[in-house]
This record gives C-alpha cells, sequence and structure tokens, in this order.
C-alpha cells in the first residue's frame, strides 16, 4: 500500500506477504524516501533490517538483524549512500569485529575489540599495538597515539617503527623531536 499525496508517494508505503505479515515499510516525502526503511523476515515476522533515508539517500545507522531470534548482526554508519564510520559486527557474546570506512573504502578492522581493548588495558603490548595502530589509520589519532606509544614503551619493535613512520609525516604531520626518543626505545630493543 502506497499512500499519494498530490500524484506523488507521501507517507508510509507497507507491503504484506500473501499470509497477512508486513514485510516491508518505507517512509516517503513528495515521492522520495525520507525516513526509515524496515524489512521483516516473512517466516518470523521478526525486523530483519533498519535503514535511515533523508532525501532518498542513506544517512545515518544501518542495522541488520537475525531473522529468528532478533538480535542485532551488524550496524554500519552511512554517509550520503556510502559507509563512512564504523561498523560493528555481533555474535551472540557482543561485538565480534569492527571495521572502519571512509567514503565507502575500507580503512582498517579489528577482530575481538572488546578482549583487545582489556588486554590492551591491563598491559598486553601486542593489544596496545593493534589498538593503536586501529584507532590511528580509523582517524581517532590521540587515541591511537596512546596505544602506541604504550606499546613502544613496552619494547614492541611493530609500534616503534609504526610511531616512527608516522612522527615522519606519514598519517599526522611530521615531529621531528619525537623521532629521537622512538629511535632511542629501537635501540634499547636492538632495532
Amino acid at each position: 500500500m502506497y499512500p499519494y499525496k498530490n500524484g506523488k508517494t507521501d507517507g508510509i508505503a507497507k507491503s504484506w506477504n500473501k499470509y497477512g505479515k508486513l514485510t516491508y515499510s518505507i517512509e516517503y516525502k513528495n515521492g522520495v524516501e525520507n525516513g526509515a526503511y524496515r524489512n521483516w523476515s516473512k517466516n518470523t515476522g521478526k525486523l530483519t533490517k533498519e535503514t535511515l533515508y533523508v532525501n532518498g539517500i542513506r544517512q545515518g545507522v544501518e542495522k541488520e538483524f537475525n531473522d529468528r531470534t532478533g538480535k542485532l548482526l551488524t550496524s554500519t554508519q552511512y554517509v550520503n549512500n556510502k559507509r563512512h564510520g564504523t561498523e560493528e559486527t555481533y555474535d551472540q557474546n557482543g561485538i565480534k569485529y569492527i571495521t572502519c570506512y571512509q567514503n565507502d573504502q575500507k580503512l582498517s578492522s579489528l577482530d575481538n575489540p572488546t578482549q583487545i581493548k582489556d588486554n590492551a588495558t591491563t598491559g598486553d603490548s601486542s593489544a596496545q599495538f593493534a589498538l593503536g595502530k586501529y584507532e590511528f589509520i580509523c582517524a581517532n589519532i590521540d587515541e591511537g597515539i596512546k596505544w602506541l606509544t604504550k606499546s613502544a614503551e613496552q619494547k614492541n619493535t611493530d609500534a616503534i617503527y609504526f610511531l616512527a613512520t608516522a612522527y615522519k609525516g606519514n598519517g599526522i604531520p611530521a615531529n621531528n623531536e619525537k623521532i629521537p626518543s622512538i629511535s632511542a626505545t629501537s635501540c634499547n630493543t636492538g632495532q
């Protein structure tokens, strides 16, 4: 059922299957998608997808759900019809992995981010490096530098190399004052 106003789709359009179950709904304004698109499972009737539109363009968070349990499977940020920001993928225990996008291009991903952050917080230099690298690449520079520095202070050679490269102007403005301290850390590890 599509509502019309002045010859254009306007309002919430809905469709049902032959058993009378709602299969989708989408909001229109003046003939253009403007609001929430929702899709339901034909078998269980549970919500399987929700996407937000502004003037016909995906904008905001798109969510996909398990058609049997209704639990969230993915949550993806969209800007101007492109993935832009963080996509979270879930399993029964919570967030399984995260991926960051910029203009629909995948920048980086991190498996089991909750465990990685817990391990990084308790001093695991490998976890600190993984978290720092993810944050840095995904444009959370200060947070990335914080975790990379903690990892480098524990003589993690990957973190030392990453920071030295960054301070030479790769990803952030060059900072020659930081390079000697990174180089000294590197020398102390035998690198």
